[in-house]
């Protein structure tokens, strides 16, 4: 069986802030890869069966990443 695995390592697409304008109070690294896949419209029944499996690897703010 085929799985798709998505890893999630923070970053500026895991991040944060008060408005989409707003980057004093931006915060990278804060959602979990699963709550990102969720919020995607449509992304859920694209997947439906495909054995998608994620794991959060890291929580790095993506300029701190080596």
């Amino acid at each position: 069986t085929k799985k798709i695995a998505v890893l999630g390592t923070g970053g500026t697409i895991a991040g944060t802030s008060l408005s989409a304008t707003d980057n004093v109070a931006y915060r990278a690294a804060q959602l979990e890869v699963g709550v990102l896949l969720q919020s995607v419209p449509g992304l859920a029944e694209c997947l439906s069966g495909h054995g998608v499996v994620t794991e959060q690897v890291a929580d790095v703010d993506s300029k701190d990443m080596g």
